[in-house]
C-alpha cells in the first residue's frame, strides 16, 4: 500500500513539475529569451543623458531601478535584451531536458541558443567570452556592456560542456574550448 501511495505522489509531483517547465518554456520562447535585468538601468537613454559623467548618478539609477517595486523600464526606454548568462542557463536547461526526455523539439532550441551566444560573444578578445548586455557601474569601476567576465564565461562554458557531453553537439565543445584562450590571455587578474 505504501508503495502505491508513494508511486501516486511521485507521478503527481512529476506531472506538476512538468507543467511548470512547459509553461516556463512557452513564456521564454515567446519572449525570444529576452528580458530585463535588475542591473540594466544604464540601458535607458534618459538615464544615460542625465548621468553620463557622474558615477553617483549612475550608481543611484542602478540601485533605485533595482529596488523599484514597479517595472518602470518601458517608461525609461529600456528594451528587453538578451543577457548572455541567461542564454547560457537556458542552454543548460534545454540540454538537461533533452538528456532526460529526448524530446525532438529541444535540439532546435539548443542550436538556436548556440547561434545567439555566438552572435553575442565579446569581440576583441582571445577565444570565446561573454559579458552582460548592459553598462554597469559600482563605486570602484565602470564596466561597458559586453565586457567579458569570468562569471558569464564560466556559466556558459559549463552549459556548453554539458551540451557536448549530453547532447553530442560538437559545436558546443569548440565554443567551450575557446573560453580557455580568454582565461589564459585576456582575463584581468
Amino acid at each position: 500500500m505504501n508503495y502505491l501511495l508513494s508511486k501516486s505522489c511521485d507521478d503527481m509531483v512529476s506531472r506538476t513539475v512538468n507543467g511548470y517547465v512547459q509553461r516556463l518554456r512557452a513564456y521564454v520562447e515567446a519572449a525570444d529569451y529576452a528580458g530585463y535585468d535588475p542591473f540594466d538601468a544604464l540601458n535607458s537613454p534618459l538615464i544615460r543623458r542625465m548621468g553620463t559623467r557622474s558615477k553617483w548618478v549612475r550608481i543611484g539609477a542602478i540601485q533605485i531601478l533595482r529596488r523599484c517595486p514597479l517595472n518602470v523600464r518601458p517608461v525609461l526606454g529600456i528594451q528587453p535584451g538578451h543577457n548572455p548568462k541567461a542564454l547560457g542557463l537556458f542552454l543548460w536547461g534545454y540540454t538537461k531536458l533533452f538528456a532526460s526526455e529526448k524530446n525532438s523539439a529541444y535540439p532546435d532550441r539548443i542550436y538556436y541558443l548556440l547561434d545567439l551566444l555566438d552572435r553575442l560573444k565579446s569581440t576583441g578578445y582571445s577565444g570565446h567570452c561573454w559579458g552582460y548586455n548592459f553598462d554597469w557601474r559600482n563605486r570602484t569601476m565602470w564596466t561597458p556592456k559586453y565586457t567579458p567576465t569570468i562569471v558569464n564565461s564560466a556559466f556558459i562554458g559549463h552549459a556548453l560542456l554539458d551540451t557536448y557531453f549530453l547532447g553530442d553537439v560538437d559545436r558546443a565543445l569548440d565554443m567551450a574550448v575557446g573560453i580557455k584562450d580568454f582565461i589564459c590571455d585576456d582575463l584581468l587578474r
